[in-house]
C-alpha cells in the first residue's frame, strides 16, 4: 500500500533569466520548513479534510473539523515555527542572509480565520540560550489561541503563510539535490537547458519542505486529504519527492489527491 513520506521536497528551477544587475555572489539563502497546526486536546475530533497549496509565494492550508462526541470541546490551537536563526551558514566558513526577519512578530505573514473570520492569535516567543554559536539569535515563535469544538458541529480553520524558500544558484543540481527533490533524467535535461541560457551560465532554484506528519492526535484520519502544487511560470522546472498518483490540474500545477490518510 502507498503511504505518504513525512514531508514533500520540491524544488522550482526558475526560465526566466535574472536581471543582468542582480548579484550572485551569494549561492544561497535559507528557508524554514513548513508546518501544521496542533491541538492539546483532540481525543473526539476528526480531521474530515485538508486542503493544502504549495507556491512559492503563498502556503494556503484549509481543515475541516468535526467533534464526534457528545460535549463541547475547548482546547489550544497551535501553530509552531521551526526555529529561525537570525543568520545561517551555508557552507563551511561562509555566512548567508536568510529569507524572512526573524525580530519581526510575523515574519511570514501568518493570517489565520476560523469560520471565515480572521483570529486573533497570541505569540509565544523565545530565544535561544544554547552555547553553540550557532544558536545565537536563534528565535522561535509560536502562534496560538483558544479554540471551541461545539459537539457534533464542523469548523473550519484556514491559515495562509508566506513560505521561506531555500533558494540556490548552481551550474547543475548536485547528486544530493537530485535524490533530495526526486529529479528524474528529464528534469535534470530541461535544468540544464535553463543553465545553458543563463548569461553565466547557473540556474535559480527556489525550494521548500513541507511537513505533512501532524502531533498524531486527532481521532483517527484524515477523511479528504488534497494536495496543490503550483510551480509559477510555466516555463519554469517542478520537482517534488511525492510518492502517490498525481495528475496536472493546469499547464503550472499538479495535484495529489488522498483518502483515509494517516496522520502521523
Amino acid at each position: 500500500m502507498q503511504r505518504f513520506h513525512d514531508r514533500i521536497w520540491w524544488l522550482v528551477a526558475l526560465a526566466a533569466l535574472l536581471p543582468a544587475g542582480v548579484a550572485r555572489a551569494n549561492d544561497a539563502a535559507a528557508g524554514l520548513d513548513g508546518g501544521q497546526l496542533v491541538l492539546k486536546q483532540a481525543e473526539t475530533i476528526r480531521m474530515e479534510s485538508e486542503d493544502l497549496f504549495l507556491s512559492m509565494k503563498e502556503v494556503k492550508i484549509r481543515y475541516q473539523f468535526r467533534n464526534t462526541g457528545p460535549k463541547d470541546v475547548e482546547t489550544l490551537v497551535a501553530f509552531p515555527l521551526p526555529p529561525m536563526p537570525a543568520k545561517a551558514a551555508v557552507d563551511e566558513g561562509t555566512i548567508d542572509n536568510v529569507t524572512y526577519d526573524p525580530s519581526s512578530d510575523n515574519p511570514l505573514d501568518f493570517v489565520c480565520k476560523v469560520d471565515g473570520q480572521v483570529v486573533k492569535t497570541k505569540i509565544d516567543r523565545k530565544e535561544a540560550k544554547g552555547k553553540d554559536a550557532n544558536d545565537k539569535g536563534t528565535t522561535s515563535l509560536t502562534y496560538y489561541w483558544t479554540q471551541k469544538f461545539p459537539a457534533g458541529k464542523t469548523v473550519v480553520v484556514e491559515h495562509t503563510y508566506k513560505p521561506a524558500l531555500w533558494q540556490s544558484f548552481a551550474p547543475e543540481p548536485t547528486p544530493e539535490d537530485a535524490t533530495r527533490f526526486c529529479l528524474d533524467a528529464a528534469g535534470k535535461k530541461a535544468i540544464a537547458g535553463i543553465a545553458r541560457a543563463d548569461e553565466v551560465k547557473v540556474y535559480f532554484a527556489n525550494g521548500l519542505n513541507y511537513i505533512l506528519k501532524t502531533a498524531r492526535n486527532w481521532n483517527g484520519p484524515i477523511g479528504d486529504f488534497h494536495l496543490t502544487i503550483d510551480k509559477g511560470d510555466g516555463r519554469n522546472v517542478m520537482a517534488a519527492c511525492i510518492d502517490q498518483p498525481r495528475s496536472h490540474a493546469g499547464p503550472v500545477s499538479v495535484e495529489v489527491s488522498r483518502r483515509n490518510r494517516p496522520c502521523g
